[in-house]
């Protein structure tokens, strides 16, 4: 099954392609991330995975508490960890340090995170496209030039659970907010790069060339789609001009000297 993969999807670490035995080592894909603030990430999943447990708001968390659970809370399901917790995620997965994630209790008893290299996490992210929950018309134009054929449906879904009255930077108590930034440092300087980098990529959707690749991959699409049946050389010509389109597009792709 492997060897017929195309597109993997989902909250995985770096690395998880080099599982698919039709990708090199040494070939990277092309990669999107998506990010969010480390701060309402935080929030959020204590609201989505604790706060049943719990029933306390965050707000009224013991510093103490909320300390323990930074550090040491990861969520489960089917006594299951499901990712790597409220401290400093983002950092974990593009370094490959997902050490709880789909793990059993017991298998992590013994495990202790790396040091976080905020560097080679920079690199790496340097070398994706970027989107952000916090500027999604933007990161839906983002995908629709490199990732075109991603199909994004989701288009107003709101967050109407425990925490769409969640507390902000703003509201937050300052010991608490303090403990948020404490555990997610190296996602915090992470995030203030992606902020950079997605503006960097909206400079390329605006220039002219870029422009024409999207223009030259609609027509190349609509001329292969009218032409259905009447021939394959019709056929072939619209597939050679949305690959022709792809590889334009490749040439903006994000590199490491952004």
């Amino acid at each position: 099954r492997l060897r017929r993969l195309a597109v993997v999807g989902g909250h995985f670490q770096w690395g998880v392609w080099t599982s698919a035995p039709q990708v090199a080592a040494s070939h990277l894909p092309a990669i999107f991330v998506m990010l969010r603030d480390p701060v309402a990430r935080a929030v959020s999943l204590y609201y989505e995975r604790a706060f049943p447990s719990t029933a306390v708001r965050i707000n009224d968390l013991a510093a103490g508490d909320l300390d323990f659970l930074l550090q040491h809370f990861y969520g489960s399901a089917f006594s299951r960890f499901r990712d790597e917790g409220m401290a400093n995620a983002a950092c974990k997965m593009l370094l490959g340090a997902n050490l709880h994630q789909g793990r059993f209790p017991n298998e992590t008893e013994f495990l202790s995170y790396p040091a976080l290299d905020v560097d080679q996490a920079a690199a790496r992210l340097k070398q994706t496209v970027i989107g952000l929950t916090d500027r999604w018309e933007d990161t839906v134009r983002v995908l629709a030039f490199w990732f075109p054929w991603i199909n994004v449906e989701d288009q107003v879904r709101r967050n109407t659970g425990l925490g769409a009255e969640a507390e902000t930077r703003q509201t937050l108590l300052p010991t608490h907010l303090q403990l948020f930034e404490q555990y997610n440092q190296c996602d915090l300087n992470l995030y203030a790069l992606a902020l950079e980098l997605f503006e960097r990529q909206l400079e390329v959707l605006d220039m002219p060339a870029a422009g024409a690749a999207v223009k030259e991959g609609r027509e190349g699409g609509s001329s292969s789609s009218s032409t259905r049946g009447s021939g394959s050389s019709s056929n072939n010509d619209g597939n050679q001009r949305r690959r022709s389109s792809m590889g334009s597009r490749r040439n903006y792709f994000p590199s490491a000297d952004w």
